[in-house]
């Protein structure tokens, strides 16, 4: 998938739910609320004007902007479309300029887990 225009196409993680004792007790609903809610994914591509402009017309490359294709990124909570064509439902396409920061390496964990203290 290729996005169009300043959209940016971002693999979000997957969310985990575990109990205090580490057993995961996910349902489906509760598991597709806390992916809507999701705000850390991983760029994978482009839209071919995303980025440009920016920073007064500075900016010519996401590159230009921080952002490289593989980059943990954060954006803004429930932001984006979720595509609705096939092998994409763990993806979002944002706007280039909700994307907030370009986290690094150990920043955080791969994947999101939320522990529930009454399970």
């Amino acid at each position: 998938m290729k996005p169009c225009g300043y959209y940016v196409l971002v693999k979000v993680e997957e969310v985990e739910v575990k109990s205090a004792s580490g057993i995961i007790i996910q349902t489906r609903e509760g598991a597709e609320r806390e992916f809507t809610g999701q705000c850390i994914g991983q760029v994978q591509s482009f839209g071919p004007l995303a980025f440009k402009g920016l920073a007064g017309g500075k900016c010519k490359t996401p590159k230009d902007w921080g952002v490289e294709v593989g980059d943990m990124v954060e954006f803004n909570r429930y932001d984006g479309k979720v595509p609705h064509a096939e092998g994409f439902s763990n993806y979002r396409l944002i706007q280039d300029e909700h994307i907030w920061a370009v986290i690094k390496k150990g920043d955080c964990s791969k994947k999101l887990h939320i522990h529930d203290e009454n399970a």
